[in-house]
């Protein structure tokens, strides 16, 4: 446009800005993601819809905007992953801001030609190579490292509560974070009265120091906290209301 703005980059934002809320944790002992995807219809199988994915052994992502872009996105960062693998071998691990910086690469140039358009998707990536660490690959191509971060239409709420935990974050584990990014995706969606009444199933996933497997907490774990969360919400909603 006349005064600089890319219109077709601010849509692939949207997409992002109106999807389901995706946060993220850097604790001490590995990397936390979670997701609040919606339910289109009873007829789906709980779980089946995975949102959380492994691109490499020591790195795991996931993704808010248009599902299909995301899905692209993550094909995209395994194939790196795996010429990575056939370059320098198993011996040596493959970074997290490497990886991050060459999709932010790859996103960047959707957004300089016209026989492409710009991913609807931004990509958060967690890993545990070198140490604990989270990026954010935005629709506009750009990396950003973060201790926590929060996208989708419920970030605003998440960021919120985030903060609050910041100064836990030197020294939280992932068994008391886990807990944590459920209350606050609950939290989110209670807080923004459009979203209340929609059905969600919410999808965590950790990845340790250590390990070379993303780990999936089970879909009961996961209600049952979840309902905690509502309940203690309820409550101090009527507290503040005495």
């Amino acid at each position: 446009s006349p005064d600089g703005r890319l219109f077709q980059v601010e849509y692939a934002q949207k997409a992002v800005d109106s999807s389901g809320t995706a946060i993220a944790l850097k604790c001490t002992d590995g990397i936390i993601l979670a997701i609040e995807k919606p339910v289109m219809t009873r007829l789906l199988r709980p779980s089946a819809n995975k949102r959380i994915c492994q691109v490499d052994r020591h790195s795991v992502v996931v993704g808010a905007g248009l599902e299909a872009d995301c899905g692209g996105l993550v094909g995209k960062g395994r194939e790196e992953a795996q010429e990575w693998r056939e370059r320098m071998g198993d011996e040596v691990a493959l970074e997290t801001v490497y990886l991050a910086e060459r999709l932010g690469l790859f996103v960047q140039q959707h957004t300089l030609y016209s026989s492409v358009r710009p991913f609807g998707a931004s990509l958060v990536i967690g890993g545990v190579v070198p140490s604990p660490c989270l990026f954010m690959v935005e629709p506009t191509g750009r990396v950003h490292g973060y201790k926590a971060i929060a996208v989708g239409r419920g970030r605003q709420h998440a960021r919120t509560e985030l903060e609050k935990l910041l100064p836990q974050t030197p020294t939280i584990t992932v068994n008391q974070g886990v807990k944590e990014l459920i209350r606050i995706l609950v939290v989110a969606r209670l807080e923004d009265p459009a979203a209340r009444e929609r059905q969600v199933e919410l999808e965590v996933a950790y990845l340790m120091v250590g390990q070379s497997s993303m780990v999936h907490v089970p879909v009961e774990t996961v209600q049952a906290m979840a309902k905690q969360a509502v309940d203690a919400h309820n409550a101090a909603m009527d507290f503040e209301e005495i």
